[in-house]
Order: structure tokens, then sequence, then C-alpha cells
């Protein structure tokens, strides 16, 4: 009965003596006669070889099944029956399980789930252990009549013992001190154990505070804790030492909320130990990554309390989408507010006139704080960071991206001071809201963006307000109308990869359709046509003069009805009747006709439906939004293709170059006639895109590249 829990409690149900032949070396005692001293591991071979020559065993055979092991040299585990304190937990049963209801829990299911049935079942704590270092038990033992007696503080032990008042409570200064048994007058000497390390942990929240004795009125103000957060392995550990600690004293839970964090785990999803040889070194990461991105990482892979499959490549995307797209949208600003010299303490927000992209941007930064404080607020920091993220792409991808031409513009403008003040206060704000998942970041953001600037600032981004919303920014109309733009132009780019046309080939036309009864304004047309380099966008278009279908006769329908017809009925189907069929079998209609000789009724559930667009179409539809584009290419417009992959070479050369944004250049070309004639022809419009003087002619051969399938070389110089 000594060796096992279930033993145990059958032995004890049965009034059984509990034996234990095993000291605590793991070996037999000398009550084992010639097994004295061996492991017991060791010796299992020759005690089923005597219980065999005896005749005393009914069979032998071995069982796979799970065993404690040493988690530091793997060597298997004994159970063992001994004396120990216990805190009498299985009294406060019920308790424990309403103060654990009280608590909002993260993920939910550990509610009634892994902490729900933990303390639904809880059994009595043993908080002794037999060991040297530890928080000495305060048990006081009468060695006579047994009488115990538990000291409550450094003044009763002081009181009862004689102690100095300063005395050192560690072994094996406090087992010197006696007190005299109240019961009988003999000698109480302490218990030699020590507390489970759990009992100190458990009781943070008042020992921090050297609570009862001192700092009631802080104790009040922070107890029970606003949140708390530890591994999902806590269970049994932190989170129920502090629970069962304050359910036994204060008869409540002492956190509200509690986040239990999933663990780290390889890339392959095993866990990370060193007998494996899988361990990543945290010190490695945060060498190669810096503290802010795999911080991010931890945030953004997942939700918190799922177990992460650490990859370095995944921290590494994650760190380039997120940090790179928010540096990038910095450095932008900062390198043309340079050049310009532009102070924004100079100048103020409200005195701007606004674009509608700029009065877009700033509601879409005002619906992120609203979404990042709501979601923080409910400790849902998954969902909070995948819409920084998701800000930080728009900001970078979609306003700087289409308002750059108002930057280049080399007077200081009244639409350029606009254009100024609208990314440096969606920045400020950005800079903040971002803060918690990259405190460093955001802090150098900060000190080069607003520290400079305005001495009256807080001289730390982590002493400023977190931003507010601002209801008078708030555009949910224009949000809706942009993000459907957005989503056209992401489609429309879908479309010319998949009949690869490159986007600086202009089209004739784009047609947008949407299922919601939103309605495109004329500047999102204009801005659907900008992006996707089209001539005109059109919305009213009746769908079916672009869509052909491809009908195949459904068999398990079909079959059972019109068996020796199938054949006939798939040859009749083509592209000048299918449009009719399809019409004709909506909303539960059926299509007559006669075929091969007989009277043929088709439903839909009869056909097999294929959408495509027809010849000189391509077309998809996304979460509402049906983007259809007309891929003839006419002269004129590959015409105007060469031009904008010429101009588009000659910014890369120029970038490659060294050469500054402001820098005017000289640009001589050689091609074929069919070139030399395009760029002639469109000669004022390239020089003004590439702040070009002269462009001329001549035999040259560096900086070869195609356009299509025309030769070309050029050479730039500074002027």
């Amino acid at each position: 009965p000594a060796f096992g829990e279930d033993d145990a409690r059958v032995g004890r149900e049965n009034a059984l003596p509990c034996l234990k032949p095993v000291d605590f070396a793991g070996k037999f005692t000398q009550e084992c006669g010639v097994y004295a001293g061996r492991g017991v591991f060791e010796a299992n071979d020759d005690i089923i070889k005597e219980l065999l020559d005896r005749k005393v065993i009914l069979k032998i055979k071995k069982i796979e099944h799970s065993y404690p092991h040493c988690w530091r040299c793997n060597s298997p585990l004994i159970y063992y029956a001994k004396d120990s304190w216990f805190i009498a937990m299985s009294t406060l049963r019920d308790e424990l399980v309403a103060d654990n209801r009280s608590v909002n829990w993260f993920p939910d299911s550990f509610k009634e789930g892994r902490m729900g049935n933990f303390v639904g079942n809880v059994i009595d704590w043993a908080v002794s252990r037999d060991r040297y270092w530890g928080t000495p038990l305060p048990i006081w033992v009468c060695e006579e009549c047994g009488h115990k007696h538990v000291v409550g503080s450094v003044a009763e032990l002081v009181e009862l013992t004689g102690a100095d008042p300063d005395v050192d409570l560690h072994k094996p200064m406090v087992d010197r001190l006696t007190m005299t048994c109240p019961e009988c007058g003999h000698t109480m000497y302490r218990t030699p154990e020590v507390c489970d390390c759990w009992l100190d942990s458990g009781s943070m929240p008042y020992a921090q505070h050297h609570y009862p004795f001192e700092n009631k009125e802080i104790f009040d103000r922070q107890f029970p804790a606003d949140f708390i957060s530890e591994g999902s392995d806590q269970t049994r550990g932190w989170f129920y030492a502090l629970q069962a600690l304050s359910t036994a004293i204060f008869g409540k839970s002492p956190y509200k909320n509690c986040i239990a964090l999933g663990l780290v785990n390889d890339e392959n999803g095993i866990k990370m130990s060193k007998h494996i040889g899988n361990v990543v070194d945290p010190w490695e990461v945060l060498d190669e990554f810096g503290s802010d991105a795999t911080r991010l990482y931890f945030c953004i892979a997942n939700a918190p309390w799922v177990s992460t499959s650490f990859s370095k490549l995944t921290l590494s995307q994650f760190q380039n989408r997120f940090i790179g797209t928010l540096w990038a949208s910095v450095y932008f600003y900062s390198l043309y507010s340079e050049i310009d010299k532009f102070d924004p303490s100079n100048y103020k927000l409200e005195d701007c006139k606004l674009r509608s992209i700029d009065e877009w941007v700033l509601s879409r930064v005002n619906s992120l704080v609203k979404k990042v404080t709501k979601e923080f607020d409910s400790y849902h920091i998954f969902e909070a960071t995948r819409a920084m993220e998701s800000f930080i792409d728009e900001l970078s991808n979609w306003y700087i991206r289409r308002n750059r031409r108002r930057f280049f513009n080399s007077e200081l403008t009244e639409d350029k001071i606009a254009a100024y003040m609208t990314l440096y206060t969606v920045l400020d704000i950005l800079t903040r809201v971002v803060a918690p998942v990259t405190p460093f970041v955001a802090e150098t953001i900060y000190q080069g963006l607003v520290a400079r600037f305005f001495p009256e600032a807080p001289e730390s981004l982590h002493l400023a307000d977190y931003p507010q919303y601002v209801a008078a920014w708030d555009k949910p109309d224009l949000e809706a109308q942009m993000e459907v733009s957005y989503k056209a132009v992401e489609i429309g780019r879908k479309l010319r990869e998949i009949v690869r046309i490159r986007n600086r080939q202009p089209l004739s036309e784009c047609i947008v359709k949407l299922d919601s009864e939103l309605v495109l304004d004329d500047e999102q047309l204009s801005t659907i046509a900008e992006e996707l380099n089209v001539d005109k966008v059109v919305t009213d278009f009746d769908m079916d003069e672009l869509i052909q279908y491809e009908i195949k006769p459904q068999l398990k329908t079909l079959g059972p009805k019109y068996g020796r017809h199938l054949k006939a009925i798939g040859e009749y189907f083509n592209v000048d009747i299918n449009t009719e069929i399809i019409k004709a079998t909506e909303n539960g209609g059926v299509y007559k006709a006669v075929i091969d000789g007989a009277d043929i009724e088709l439903t839909r559930d009869d056909l097999l439906v294929t959408e495509k667009a027809k010849e000189g179409y391509v077309a998809e539809t996304n979460g509402g939004v049906t983007v259809v584009l007309n891929t003839t290419l006419n002269d004129s417009l590959i015409e105007r293709g060469s031009v904008r992959e010429f101009i588009s070479k000659i910014q890369n050369l120029r970038k490659s170059s060294g050469f500054e944004v402001t820098d005017h250049i000289v640009i001589t070309a050689c091609s074929d006639e069919y070139i030399q004639k395009v760029i002639s022809d469109n000669a004022d419009f390239i020089k003004s895109e590439l702040l070009c003087d002269e462009l001329g002619f001549a035999d040259v051969s560096e900086n070869e590249f195609k356009i299509d399938e025309h030769k070309v070389a050029v050479t730039i110089s500074k002027k």
C-alpha cells in the first residue's frame, strides 16, 4: 500500500498496515533479506525468479504504460507513502468552485474545463517538503503530548520562544527555538519540514505588502488583481495556489482575469527538450531579431493560450510585415519632411484643407484606436495586434502610395501641408497604439517624430497617454467605400497576374459589381481606375453579357430519368443555348426541350454549371465584390504600356545608381525604330515623370533591358 495512490487507498479502506521496506534511496531495507541494499528496479528479475521457483506467481506479462521519470536524469521514479502536513482543501471544494467561476478565463474553456475540473475534484494539499532550503513550516509540536501550535507572526514567535526580535527565520537557526507546551508543560520543537514552494508563490498578493501587519490601504486597493498570466501548465501550480489560499483566507479569488498561456514548441509542434535537442536559445533569437520582433511574434502568431510552434522564418515574416512596413512609413515621412524642413509644431490639422483620402485614413486610425482599445480591454491581444498589422499595411500600401505625388511637389503648398499633417497625426497615434507590442521601436519613432518637435511632450512615449477615440473623425461610409475600392483593386491585380498582364500595361476598362447596396462615388471609381491602370471603371452593367456558361449533365439525376438519351443531352448544351437554360432553371424553374426525339425537362439539380468570362474578359468575385477586366489590347494601349515600362526601368536605374529623389537627370537611349518613336512621341510625359531635363538617342550599349521583345540600352547622368 505504500507505493501507489490506489494501493494506499485500498489499504486504508481495508485497514492494511502501511509497510515501507524501501528507503529514500530507492533500495530495499534490511527486512528484505538477500535483497537488502539493492535498487528496486535492479532486483526485479531475481524476485520474479524466486516467485517462480516457489510456484506462487500466477502470470508474468509486460504492459506498456505511462510512467513517471526524473526530469533531470530521466531515471524511473517510484511512488512512496510518507507522513506530510496537509491543508484540508477538500473541505473548501464548493467555495473553490464558486470562486473559480468568478474568474474571466482565457481561454473560456478553462473555467469549466481544465481549471474547473481540477478544483471540482480537489484533494487535500500536501504542503510540507523534506528539504533544507525553503520557508520553514511555522508549526511547533510537543514532544510529550503531541500538541501542535502554528505561529502567526514574528512577534508571536519572539513572545513564545524568547528569541531576539531580529531572529533569522531560516533553517537551522529557527530549529533551535523551542517553546513550552501549554497543555502539558513539556518542550515543543519545530517540525523539521519546509513549505511547498507554491505556498510562498500563492501568498504573493499579501506577502509582497507584509499584509496584514502593514500596508492595508495598498492591499485593499490592489486585491483582487485585475489580471494575471502564466503558462497553461500552472493549473495545478500558481493559478491553484493563489486561488486555494485566497479562498481559504478571504473567501474569494485573488484575480479577476487570467490568461493561461500556451506552451512554446519547436517548429514541428514538438515540446522543446534538452534531451531531444530541439531547444531554441532565446538569447540567440533576441540577438538575431531583437526583443520587439520576438514580443510581436508571440502577440500576433496566434491567440496567447494556443501553443506556438516557434519558427524563425515566421518570426522574420511578421517582423518584415509589421515592423518593417511601419519603419518604411516613418522613413517616407522623415525623408520628405527633412527635405522641406517641415516642422509639425507650426501647423494644426484642423486648419488644413483635407482631401477625401486624408479624412479616410484619419477615420481608419480612429477606428483602429477604438478596435484595439476594446480588444485590449477584453484581453484579446491577438485580435488587437492583427488589427494593427492590417492598418499598417493599409497606411503604407494604400494611403502613402496613393499620395506620394503630393509629397514630390517642390513647393510647400497648402495641399502638401495637409498631406504632411495627416500622415504625421496618423503616425503619432499609430506609434502610441503599437507601443504595448513593440515598445522599443515605438519609443525610437516617438523621439524622432514627437519629442524632437514638441519640448512640452512627455520625455518618453510610455509616459504619454494612450490614444483616445475622436468622434469627429468618424467616417464609416467613407471607410466602407474605401474598403470596397481596396478589395476591388486587390481582385483586379490578381486577375492581371492570372492573365499575365503587368500592372504597367494600361487596359481599356474594368467592371465592378457589388452585392451590397453601397454606391461608389466618382472619387472611388477614379481611385480604382488609377490603381488598376484602366481607362474607365463601369458599375452599371449587365453581367450576363460578360459571362458564358459551360453545362454538363448531372448523371446522378438525369441517368435514372433519361438514361439512353444522356449522350444527346450532353451534346445539346452549347454556349448559344446555355444562358437560356440557366435563366429558365432559376428559382426552381424548368427548361423543356425535345432532345433525341424525347421530351426532356431539366431543373438546376440536373446541371453541372461552370461560369466563365467571355473571350477577352477575365473575372473574379470575392467578399461580395465582382471585378471584370477587359484584356483586349489595341495599339494605343500597347504604346502606353511601353512608355510606363520604360519609366519604371529608368526609375530603378536611378535608385541603383544612388541618385537622390530630387536629382535631375539626362537620359540617352538606344533601341529599335518602334521604341524610339514611342519615346519621342511621349517625351514630355517621360521627362516630367523622371525629373529628366534632356532625353535623346545615341549608340549606347550600357544598362540593357527589354520592353516586351524590344531591346533597349540607356545611360543616365545627373544634370
